[in-house]
């Protein structure tokens, strides 16, 4: 760490007094022993040293004079070139400002965060024991602005560098000055409030950190009991599993307290709550403990928590803002939710992408749909998915009303399929073009909706309906099958024509139609395992694609964010 004070001369002897003037009477408020000398007369004579000089602070690598690591280095040089070295922290009118970043690591578990992280011990102990000398002034100076930058840049934009370790996750860009937020938090005494600022503000996520808090205490009353394998539990049985059951349910609020924890017999209280813990776990509702529904029970608290924090994570990602009206695509909880004015107006399961092709997540906007679509197949599922149906069934093209163009772009030859030798094709040697007609065999079925995305990914009906009745409806190609594609149709032309059943059934009877919507509407998939329902309901899901686990390596990992500069903005 370099100090620098006072203004630039062209004496090097002169520039060296004044870095010890101006250190001296920054920190400890004293009258100049010693005068600088005055300057050659050819020169101006230089501005005079106010007894309130200002402190130049350059970290020039990423630790103090202490030796404690400071994550947020660059931002903390900006931060004191832009108050041209002045301290921050010194104000007689705000004398608690160190206590209250304290009280604000501490409230930053509350957030899924580790306020070991943000120099809690080191502060503590240098804010016990009051600085006596220059460097121990200079210590918690630096720590309390680095400590301040570093939970707001985690705060605004979360704590994972996600680019390092889902470089194809792309979160909403943002642009946030931190500096000045800080300059605001000292100038008005206001550390706490400042920093709440920065949170995520919608309920889902104040009602996920509640479901945190929760957890938290019941791990550090011994968590939950394992219940031991053996062969499923169902109404009518007893025992000492049921027993278990009957507690383990009874301390994550599925079964009521009041209903005699200690019995052992699975009555029909005891299959009510087994069917509504199924239920907020993405499980079959049938009130019997079998397999799957075993291993949920087991999953210890601890790792529903790591759960939890991870999903609090997701939030700092999402948009800060869905506007009045938005569409919400969440993968691995297989649903899509329209909200208006934050409230759910139409929701629906959804079918999503396979784990070898998964739906990516992004956010973009609805602009148009189109009624009775055409199937304009992409070559790899036409090369990988529909070709091995062809060779087996060489009906299959025309019973599923395909054409076959010859090449893969423009719009080509149409050829006759029963001429193509379909054996001697591999996907290697795959060089024809498939389109599927509009009718109730396309596969988009009867309408999808388009919006702008670089992985030519879409929502739409389907000619497999009986697939939302799976629990697990991973089984697409990257695209989004919906159950209720009319009714999200006529909720987006609402004020039209066909902004009804009736009017969309009457369109659907004629040929292929491209609408545009009267508004366009916002749409994001995203990737929520936990979130709480309107309800109060926490629901939980199974890692789809592995996200949680990568994420949680990378913080493991410390592939956490580095703050940028955030004089003249922060953002991703």
């Amino acid at each position: 760490m370099v100090i620098v004070a006072g203004p630039a001369v062209s004496s090097r002897l002169f520039k060296r007094l004044l870095l010890l003037v101006g250190i001296l009477l920054s920190l400890t408020g004293c009258q100049p022993l010693i005068s600088p000398p005055s300057p050659a007369p050819t020169a101006p004579p230089p501005p005079a040293v106010p007894a309130a000089s200002p402190l130049i602070v350059t970290v020039q690598n990423e630790t103090t004079q202490g030796g404690t690591h400071l994550p947020s280095a660059a931002a903390v040089r900006e931060f004191y070139r832009a108050r041209h070295g002045a301290p921050a922290w010194q104000r007689p009118e705000h004398p608690d400002l160190a206590n209250q970043v304290m009280t604000a690591i501490r409230e930053s578990a509350a957030e899924g965060f580790a306020p070991a992280d943000y120099h809690l011990r080191e502060l503590d102990a240098l804010i016990q024991t009051p600085a006596t000398t220059p460097e121990q002034r200079i210590e918690q100076e630096l720590l309390l602005t680095d400590a301040f930058l570093t939970l707001a840049t985690h705060y605004r934009y979360g704590r994972l560098n996600l680019q390092a370790v889902l470089p194809e996750w792309q979160p909403q860009r943002r642009n946030e000055n931190l500096g000045a937020l800080l300059e605001t938090a000292l100038r008005e005494g206001s550390i706490s409030t400042a920093l709440q600022q920065l949170l995520p503000t919608a309920p889902g996520y104040r009602a996920l950190k509640a479901a945190l808090a929760r957890h938290r205490q019941l791990a550090d009353q011994g968590g939950w009991p394992t219940i031991p394998s053996g062969r499923r539990l169902q109404q009518g049985d007893h025992g000492p599993r049921v027993a278990l059951l009957r507690r383990r349910l009874t301390l994550s609020s599925d079964l009521p307290a009041d209903t005699a924890p200690t019995i052992d017999r699975f009555d029909a209280p005891l299959h009510a709550a087994v069917r509504r813990f199924q239920t907020r776990h993405g499980l079959k509702a049938d009130g019997v403990v079998e397999q799957n529904t075993l291993k949920a029970l087991n999953v210890l608290v601890r790792r529903r928590i790591q759960q939890l924090i991870i999903n609090l994570e997701h939030w700092r990602w999402l948009p800060r803002d869905f506007g009045s009206r938005h569409i919400v695509v969440n993968i691995p909880g297989f649903s899509l939710t329209v909200l208006e004015n934050q409230q759910p107006v139409l929701t629906m399961r959804v079918v999503v992408g396979r784990t070898d092709r998964q739906t990516p997540i992004f956010h973009s906007t609805i602009s148009h749909l189109v009624l009775n679509p055409t199937w304009e197949v992409p070559r790899e599922i036409a090369a990988k998915d529909l070709l091995p149906k062809i060779r087996k069934d060489p009906a299959y093209l025309q019973r599923f009303g395909f054409r076959v163009l010859n090449g893969n772009g423009g719009n080509g030859q149409e050829l006759n399929p029963a001429q193509i030798d379909w054996q001697q094709v591999s996907p290697a040697t795959f060089h024809y073009r498939l389109s599927q007609k509009p009718g109730t065999s396309n596969f988009l079925g009867r309408v999808k909706f388009i919006f702008p995305n670089p992985y030519s990914v879409y929502l739409h009906d389907t000619s497999a309906p009986e697939l939302f009745q799976r629990e697990k409806r991973a089984f697409s190609s990257g695209c989004v099958r919906l159950e209720k594609p009319l009714e999200l149709a006529a909720l987006l032309l609402r004020d039209t024509p066909l902004g009804s059943r009736e009017g969309l059934d009457a369109a659907l009877k004629n040929s292929t139609r491209t609408v545009r919507l009267p508004a366009p509407m916002p749409v994001s998939l995203i990737y929520q395992t936990a979130w709480v329902d309107d309800d109060g309901t926490l629901q939980l899901r199974p890692d789809l694609y592995g996200y949680d686990r990568l994420i949680e390596e990378g913080l493991e990992g410390q592939a956490v964010r580095k703050p940028l500069p955030c004089i003249g903005g922060c953002g991703e």
